[in-house]
């Protein structure tokens, strides 16, 4: 799909290509690995990518490859062994030397190079606001406890390896920031406070934070102060809550004040509390309570319910003054939402004990969705008013055929 004066899909899925294999490259998997030595990196990037696009295990992916790569062989009469296809066996050799740690660290570099150069392009604009959320991937195979965690049933199975994002949200293009895996026993505050270090350290952290009602909490508040930046999350209506907002509809309290949250271990955090009134929205048909979250927590009391309430850890007249946007702002944390689904419909599975597989079927995914939502930006950006979209199915598509044919003529 060309454009008129900008970029082509074909153009920058071959840039995306090279950049993934660039990936797999520094991460040691597929070059020079016993059996499967005669595979590139790009090799690889292919088979992760392809069995994502149709939603197979990565087993299943690199046994069909090599069936079209005989057949295409067979077929030009070369006699050709089409030698450039992965060993399905990818759980030993192949990514044993990226170890989880190398693997991780590395991957969250790449998202953010992604969004700081498409920043210095041009090509997206400046990311203000982040969503921080947590994600369940079913787990298929031998359960590791030390891994997983409990999960509702999806997919088939109920343990799942949980991962927390940090997603940027632009005016057009939407990216995730970066990732943590979050393991069995881990206190949410302390996936949060470590994620948004690394955001801070790689200059990626958004100014303002959209939370979701989960970190409504003591722990996580304090963890999402310590770097600086705002935060915003919908407060839950307890008791405490509730009274507050009665005497706000009777005139006796203001809309925005100082309220102070006690939690375990004597600890508390002070916050600015804002109560709402709630317009008939799109988003409140959606979300039953109007914040925006999903959950529909809505109450039966009259006075209660025609309220929505947010923390953040804005002076109270700030907050007070920005009072009428922060539910439209808040509402823009859907992208997060939007984001983890497009990720994982693009993301494949497998059976391997291979902790460090299974995050490279996670990662490469992510790192797709990026490069999509840039190139997404910038082809529309050049081809206003055509209609035209380009999908992310569409995006991985084409990176998976730029990475190159897994038939090597080499009788020629």
């Amino acid at each position: 799909m060309a454009t008129p004066n900008g970029p082509d899909t074909q153009q920058i899925s071959r840039h995306a290509a090279k950049f993934m294999g660039k990936l797999f490259e520094d991460l040691d998997i597929g070059t020079g690995k016993r059996h499967n030595a005669a595979c590139g990196p790009a090799d690889f990037a292919r088979v992760v990518m392809k069995a994502g696009l149709e939603k197979s295990s990565i087993e299943a992916a690199t046994r069909s490859m090599r069936r079209a790569a005989e057949a295409a062989a067979e077929e030009c009469g070369s006699g050709a062994k089409p030698k450039r296809v992965p060993n399905s066996d990818l759980t030993r050799s192949s990514v044993h030397a990226a170890g989880e740690g190398k693997l991780v660290v590395c991957c969250n570099r790449k998202l953010g190079s992604t969004v700081r150069a498409a920043g210095r392009s041009g090509m997206k604009p400046g990311v203000a606001k982040g969503a921080l959320d947590t994600t369940d991937y079913g787990y298929h195979g031998k359960k590791m406890k030390e891994h997983t965690r409990d999960s509702r049933p999806r997919g088939g199975t109920s343990t799942a390896l949980s991962y927390a994002l940090l997603h940027g949200i632009g005016e057009d293009a939407n990216v995730m920031l970066r990732v943590k895996r979050f393991p069995r026993g881990c206190k949410l505050e302390s996936i949060m406070l470590s994620i948004l270090a690394a955001a801070a350290r790689a200059g990626v952290l958004p100014e303002l934070l959209l939370l979701d009602r989960g970190f409504c909490n003591v722990g996580c508040m304090l963890a999402a102060r310590l770097q600086g930046n705002k935060w915003i999350m919908p407060m839950l209506k307890n008791a405490r809550v509730k009274r507050l907002i009665r005497e706000h509809d009777e005139g006796k309290l203001p809309r925005a004040m100082e309220y102070t949250m006690l939690g375990a271990g004597g600890r508390s955090v002070t916050f600015t509390l804002l109560i709402v009134k709630k317009a008939a929205s799109k988003g409140e048909s959606k979300d039953g309570d109007g914040d925006g979250d999903g959950d529909g927590d809505d109450d039966g009391d009259d006075a209660v319910s025609r309220y929505v309430v947010f923390a953040t850890n804005m002076r109270v007249e700030d907050a007070d003054a920005a009072i009428e946007s922060i539910p439209e702002e808040y509402r823009k944390r859907w992208g997060i939402e939007t984001g983890i689904k497009a990720v994982k419909g693009i993301t494949g599975i497998t059976t391997s004990n291979s902790i460090v597989l299974r995050l490279v079927l996670f990662f490469v995914p992510l790192l797709a969705y990026n490069l999509w939502r840039i190139a997404r930006f910038a082809i529309e950006a050049a081809d206003r008013g055509s209609g035209r979209k380009l999908t992310a199915s569409m995006f991985v598509g084409g990176v998976v055929e730029a990475l190159g044919s897994f038939v090597v003529d080499r009788g020629k």
